[in-house]
């Protein structure tokens, strides 16, 4: 019979190379501004119960959406340290429990068509398109009074618009969602006579969460 103390190094092995894969050590929590910040960079500042990609496990979860982290920490540890997710495609899908909100780490390419990696909420899935969303915040510096006469501001975070971006079935990269019906058309040529019915029957639309899915429904119709 192998000894128990053989298992027991092999399990603690196992597990910290686990561990290894889903973090890194936090980044300094000290702000850089002695003055409170207004507002916050999470999208949520409560920890939620959420699975990281094909593990099972259970961790508590929130989403730093100005330096577009996710924030971890490992209920099953007896010190409760906060955790970075690493960026990798170990960890591309991050489950939320309680919401449902799905988050996958996605290659994106700007306007510009330089091409960045951060997590996106699935909005909707198709077999040939998926609809995502990027949640970001804006960080604004502290703007001190020049004189007694002009008021100055606080350092604040504010919540950016929400954009969206589209993925194509085999295709490496997301697009951000064309904001015309002209551009969409551009990206869709085959479905001209209905992108150009729906606008025509549908004012105002790119306006709401609700108008993209309609369009996506449309596009896959």
């Amino acid at each position: 019979m192998k000894n128990p103390f053989f298992f027991s190094c092999i399990f603690l092995l196992i597990s910290n190379t686990i561990i290894a894969q889903v973090y890194v050590p936090r980044i300094n929590n000290k702000e850089r501004y002695k003055e409170k910040i207004e507002g916050t960079k999470y999208v949520s500042e409560t920890f939620s119960e959420a699975t990281i990609s094909s593990s099972s496990k259970i961790y508590l979860v929130r989403y730093d959406a100005y330096n577009e982290m996710f924030e971890f920490v490992d209920p099953n540890m007896t010190k409760r340290d906060t955790f970075l997710v690493n960026k990798t495609e170990q960890n591309k899908v991050i489950n939320l429990l309680s919401s449902k909100k799905k988050y996958s780490l996605e290659n994106f390419m700007n306007s510009d068509w330089s091409v960045h990696s951060t997590y996106f909420v699935e909005v909707k899935a198709t077999e040939n398109l998926i609809l995502y969303k990027r949640e970001k915040v804006n960080f604004t510096p502290e703007k001190p009074a020049e004189n007694s006469m002009k008021r100055g501001f606080p350092a604040k975070y504010m919540r950016a618009d929400v954009s969206y971006f589209i993925k194509k079935a085999g295709d490496e990269y997301l697009l951000q969602f064309p904001d015309s019906k002209k551009e969409l058309i551009k990206m869709f040529p085959d479905k001209k006579e209905k992108i150009e019915t729906y606008f025509k029957n549908n004012k105002n639309s790119f306006k709401t969460e609700a108008d993209y899915i309609s369009i996506i429904d449309l596009l896959t119709s």
